[in-house]
């Protein structure tokens, strides 16, 4: 395996799963919270939790369509950055006695940058692996992801009793961030076909003819 496809599987693997984990983390937590301070008036949850759902339908069906049109290592980024920033803003604002509005606000930005960023996650590894490493990634992205809905509860009970909402939606925007550093380590490969390359031939060390070349671009 070329040590470019290497870097971008470890990059790609353990940025998705980071990204996955905080946000779980960021559902699990505040839920929590909401059942902590408003257990009499559930009305908040379970806007809070229709909110999530309302919104992922709604902006699945263009997370994918911008995810094949754009870049797509950009989307990546911005969205963890996003992310982050939102994380942080609501950890400073945990005193406030709006908080329940924000983390419903929170919650709704967070389910639609997810609706951008988990397709984008499948398609921008056309662009950063082979075909033979892409089928590997995809396995590897379902597994982590069953995973993470296993473990990804019982972290967010143990961070929530342990040091608190304040300090869990900073270590939240943390992860975010480290996901969004590894995805800015990405090297896009931009595979072109043999019929753009009119009058052209290129071999590979024992001569045979090859059909692909890929060229790798930092972007």
């Amino acid at each position: 395996m070329d040590k470019s496809i290497r870097k971008n599987f470890c990059f790609l693997a353990l940025g998705n799963i980071i990204s996955k984990l905080g946000n779980i983390t960021f559902d699990y937590i505040n839920n929590m919270w909401f059942v902590n301070n408003f257990f009499s008036k559930s009305i908040f949850l379970a806007i809070y939790q229709s909110s999530d759902t309302v919104v992922s339908i709604i902006f699945n069906i263009f997370g994918g369509a911008l995810a094949d049109k754009s870049n797509k290592k950009k989307i990546l980024i911005i969205t963890d950055l996003i992310s982050a920033i939102i994380c942080f803003l609501l950890g400073i604002l945990t005193k406030n006695k709006n908080l329940a509005y924000f983390l419903i606000f929170g919650n709704i930005v967070l389910s639609i940058l997810s609706s951008f960023n988990y397709p984008t996650y499948k398609s921008i590894a056309l662009n950063t692996l082979t075909q033979n490493i892409t089928n590997t990634f995809n396995s590897v992205l379902n597994i982590s992801g069953e995973f993470i809905r296993i473990i990804g509860p019982i972290f967010s009970i143990f961070l929530f009793n342990s040091i608190g909402i304040k300090a869990a939606m900073i270590l939240n925007c943390i992860s975010f961030l480290l996901s969004a550093l590894l995805e800015m380590k990405l090297i896009i490969i931009k595979e072109f076909n043999e019929s753009r390359l009119v009058g052209k031939k290129f071999f590979d060390d024992d001569n045979n003819y090859k059909r692909r070349f890929f060229i790798f671009t930092r972007t």
